[in-house]
């Protein structure tokens, strides 16, 4: 049996590993989208010279239609790509659990019933996030250059502040602002694909609720964990979202938070395979970097277990060779935007 639980936390920390890179690939796509948007802003900027505060405004008017046309089309690219990934993670699910077992104990839902443009996130969809991030780039793009007009700076000078500073010793409101946009962006589409993933997960589980008789949180213990997730690690929920041997309550399951690393594992109920009972998978579990592993193997353990070639395709070669070396921490590993995947690696994997 631990052999069985053994393999099922490591093929659970493999699927959290792609669901990582998928994440950091589309992280990466939409950081390019908005540095062309700031791009765009700082041109029309350059090109309007304006002169006079209804041109000032003028202008404002314009970009912020570009930011918000922008932030448009990310969000319908987004929505279209976790579309695509939802089935993907419903599958690696349904195979971690049957190749762990060595029998065709689970299956997938022949249709997964979340729609992703409406799942919540914090308690609002996607495109509402992307709204208001959009909402926010406007703001700023708006003070940067209401204020750098006041300090009578030139456009050239009022554009470098769109992405960096401004002048030394001139405080404009919003300098700046392209790097906390990015921040954000890269927080939303990593809670997006958590949720999404998770809810996929959770289709799964209560498709085949016969087996999966409830759900475990897994948290990854580190200077990084929240209090609520340090609370959750290893409590238990039936199909039903109620709590087990504890009051915490469900509340949706992860992710928990902004840029949650916690996972949900299936709490199986005993089983008979191939004439052999095996009980149900209830034993401790500990959590490697966004993914859940038993509590004899670490994520330096499960990572080390792995081939050279292994670490270096899912680290990125550099970063792998960095960490073989000892030249940086458990902690740099955390988001793996090393080498991302993209959703046509992920169908070859997946999809059969």
């Amino acid at each position: 049996m631990a052999n069985i639980e053994r393999r099922l936390a490591e093929l659970f920390t493999d699927a959290n590993l792609d669901a990582l890179r998928f994440a950091a690939g589309q992280q990466n796509r939409v950081e390019r989208q908005i540095r062309r948007i700031a791009k765009d802003a700082r041109t029309r900027l350059i090109d309007a010279d304006p002169r006079r505060q209804a041109q000032i405004e003028a202008l404002i008017r314009d970009v912020a239609k570009l930011i918000a046309q922008g932030y448009s089309n990310i969000s319908a690219e987004q929505i279209k790509a976790l579309e695509s990934f939802a089935p993907l993670a419903a599958a690696n699910t349904t195979a971690a659990v049957n190749t762990a077992v060595g029998a065709t104990l689970i299956k997938a839902p022949k249709k997964l019933s979340a729609n992703v443009a409406r799942l919540l996130i914090e308690g609002a969809p996607s495109a509402d996030w992307w709204a208001a991030q959009a909402y926010t780039m406007q703001r700023n793009f708006a003070r940067v250059v209401r204020s750098g007009f006041v300090e009578g700076l030139t456009t050239e000078q009022i554009a470098r502040a769109v992405t960096g500073i401004g002048p030394a010793g001139v405080q404009l409101d919003g300098a700046g602002f392209l790097e906390k946009s990015l921040r954000e962006s890269r927080s939303l589409v990593h809670t997006s694909v958590q949720t999404v993933a998770n809810a996929a997960r959770r289709e799964v589980f209560h498709e085949n609720d016969d087996i999966v008789i409830g759900v475990r949180q897994i948290s990854t213990l580190d200077n990084r964990t929240t209090l609520q997730c340090q609370a959750r690690d290893q409590k238990e929920w039936d199909m039903q979202g109620n709590p087990i041997g504890h009051k915490i309550p469900y509340n949706g399951g992860v992710p928990i938070h902004w840029g949650c690393r916690s996972a949900e594992t299936p709490v199986l109920a005993p089983l008979t395979i191939n004439g052999v009972q095996l009980p149900g998978f209830r034993t401790s579990q500990r959590a490697s970097q966004d993914g859940p592993v038993d509590a004899a193997l670490t994520f330096e353990s499960w990572l080390e277990g792995k081939s050279q070639a292994f670490q270096d395709e899912a680290l990125g070669k550099g970063r792998a060779q960095m960490w073989r070396d000892g030249k940086i921490t458990l902690s740099d590993l955390l988001d793996l935007r090393g080498n991302p995947l993209t959703l046509a690696q992920l169908q070859a994997k997946y999809s059969k």
